[in-house]
């Protein structure tokens, strides 16, 4: 009983405080100072959770463990699985892919690395020759990736490509989870169907090229998945301890996994019910503590309506007037072949319609299986977590952004996916497949991808499409070629500069403290301060015109140029001079610079009157 007590106060703190109570303000200082420490204990609790766990029930190895057949069963997988993960790597480039939520979660990781805070940075300066990180916000995206990006760069020095390396190094994990639950849910091999599945879609090789958080949401889900299976199978409060810690982390990792806490809790109370008892460990009583950062992160994404990034003719999110154009959307991805080039596996989209009709033909008919009926922990666990995944899926049609044709959002779609490939592994093992259907089934898997998904992944970069990608992928290389130089970005991309370690303002900021970057370029702080900015015209007979007024504020040597499409331009210009404009007060900052024989002053005065 007091243990339930102690479990309702943590709850009632957590929902009460983090949903009602913390203001938009609170909720901001507790997630960027607290959040990365929360995160921390969470991590080292499931570490030590799973080795207690490890140490109490492994089991001794028994005489045919040492057998040639056991070492065989063990080394064909996993030469499977890194030949997997090796194709997968050389399919598509590497590099931002997203290039809203990527560069973001990269700044992000940057400012955990440095300062342990939750936060993304948005302006940087070189202060003393050192790269200093100033002033930025708390944004809406999860931080569990990004927070172990910024544990990679603890251990390895910092690089702007170490969430493509934590990537990397994630795909065997996922396609051993994969692999493990074909095996549980699929036929003879269901391990390597499930597999081969996998990396018939273009969409998964294009992320573990990418520095995003998919592959990690994936994993995660797996993950709880089977502690989900575990604890059902004993349950225990070390068990459940582990169910409970994974859980929260998954729902730190995407926006819509936090709905995966609702299957946590449903597995939990089944469980329960089993053993009528109420299990709790204090870990677990206090729980409900380490998912405030869920809460309050909630809080954050209701006050900023600009977060969910609406068009001018959009006035909500989420809408049942979106779903007929979303499904159309769906179809052209899942069964897009020739019109435009797909992330998408037409095989799996067919095979798993196929595997629906089949499996309500069969119930229908009350069809006796072929084949010894799954372990029903595995069955349940199957169903409250694809019945999360399913809803996930029926939110993503109802979203203003629910386009799956739309490459930006189409990776959205991989935990549906991930539900395709056990449904089809399912039903062929419900068909009775012996082992050489199963390598039948394995040849015609590989045919598709040497034949389709091969060609497609090589000759196709499924970002080209995206303007803004190319804008990054240019900015990034302009930054890199003057790596080590003493120079200022001014940009609308200010993240691909900072997080290659380069002092970077927003384009709007240079606007607004026009007199502080004037004072810095007649001392020349800076070598050189640059604008990376674009111009577009509406037609090849009309002149290029910036997206933004900055002409009007600034007098800019052009440097450089390269043409994106026909009506494109992205432009390097060098700062010669400010313009005040009518109404706009000249500070003039340079009167009041303290002189060179007070040095300690003058250093402060310019590092308070920064741009």
């Amino acid at each position: 009983m007091p243990r339930i007590i102690l479990f309702v106060i943590c709850a009632f703190i957590a929902a009460g405080y983090g949903f009602v109570l913390a203001t938009t303000q609170q909720a901001v200082w507790w997630v960027k100072h607290f959040g990365y420490w929360l995160m921390l204990a969470n991590l080292l609790l499931l570490l030590v959770t799973l080795l207690r766990i490890l140490m109490a029930e492994r089991n001794l190895p028994s005489p045919e463990a040492s057998s040639r057949e056991h070492r065989l069963g063990r080394f064909l997988p996993v030469s499977f699985i890194l030949a997997v993960t090796a194709t997968l790597w050389a399919l598509q480039p590497g590099g931002f892919k997203i290039t809203m939520d990527e560069p973001v979660m990269a700044s992000a990781s940057l400012r955990m690395h440095v300062h342990q805070e939750v936060m993304v940075t948005a302006r940087t300066h070189l202060i003393q020759d050192s790269f200093t990180q100033l002033d930025g916000y708390v944004d809406k995206r999860p931080y569990f990736y990004p927070f172990l990006v910024s544990l990679v760069h603890d251990l390895t020095g910092y690089r702007s490509e170490n969430g493509k390396w934590l990537n990397l190094a994630i795909t065997p994990l996922l396609l051993g989870l994969l692999f493990y639950l074909g095996r549980i849910y699929g036929p003879p091999l269901g391990g390597y169907l499930a597999v081969s599945l996998v990396a018939t879609l273009p969409l998964v090789a294009m992320n573990v090229n990418g520095v995003g958080f998919e592959l990690l949401n994936l994993v995660m889900l797996m993950a709880t998945l089977l502690a989900g299976v575990f604890y059902l199978k004993q349950p225990s409060e070390r068990r459940l301890d582990l169910l409970i810690l994974l859980g929260i982390l998954l729902a730190q990792t995407r926006y819509e996994s936090a709905l995966y806490i609702l299957a946590v809790g449903v597995v939990i109370l089944i469980g329960w019910a089993r053993e009528r008892r109420i299990i709790l460990s204090l870990l677990s009583c206090l729980a409900p503590l380490l998912c405030l950062p869920i809460a309050l992160r909630q809080k954050i994404i209701r006050e900023h309506e600009g977060f969910w990034q609406l068009s001018e003719e959009t006035t909500t999110a989420f809408g049942i007037g979106f779903i007929p154009d979303n499904l159309i959307h769906a179809l052209r991805f899942f069964f897009g072949w020739s019109d435009r080039p797909q992330a998408n596996s037409l095989l799996l989209s067919v095979v798993f319609v196929l595997a629906v009709i089949g499996f309500a033909y069969l119930a229908a008919r009350r069809h006796p299986s072929r084949q010894p009926a799954a372990d029903p922990d595995f069955k349940i666990g199957a169903m409250v977590f694809g019945g999360v995944a399913v809803f996930n899926f029926s939110l993503l049609m109802a979203y203003h952004w629910g386009q799956l044709d739309d490459i930006m959002a189409t990776r959205i779609v991989l935990p549906f996916i991930l539900l395709q490939i056990l449904v089809v592994a399912a039903f062929i093992r419900r068909l009775g497949a012996v082992r050489k259907h199963s390598l039948l089934c394995l040849a015609g898997i590989w045919l598709f991808f040497l034949c389709l998904t091969l060609p497609t992944s090589l000759k196709t970069n499924f970002m080209h499409g995206v303007p803004g990608w190319h804008e990054c992928m240019w900015l990034q290389q302009e930054v890199q070629k003057r790596a080590g130089q003493r120079v200022l970005f001014v940009s609308n991309r200010h993240l691909i500069p900072i997080v290659e370690r380069a002092a970077a303002i927003p384009e709007f900021y240079a606007k607004e403290r026009k007199s502080e970057l004037r004072l810095h370029h007649e001392l020349n702080t800076y070598d050189e301060i640059l604008f990376a900015h674009k111009l577009t015209r509406a037609s090849e007979e009309e002149a290029f015109v910036p997206v933004t007024p900055l002409y009007k504020d600034f007098e800019l040597e052009h440097l450089s140029e390269r043409l994106l499409g026909r009506n494109t331009l992205l432009r390097i210009s060098r700062l010669t001079g400010v313009k005040w404009l009518e109404g706009e007060e000249d500070l003039n900052l340079l009167e009041r610079l303290p002189p060179e024989d007070d040095p300690e002053a003058r250093a402060v005065f310019l590092a308070t009157h920064l741009p």
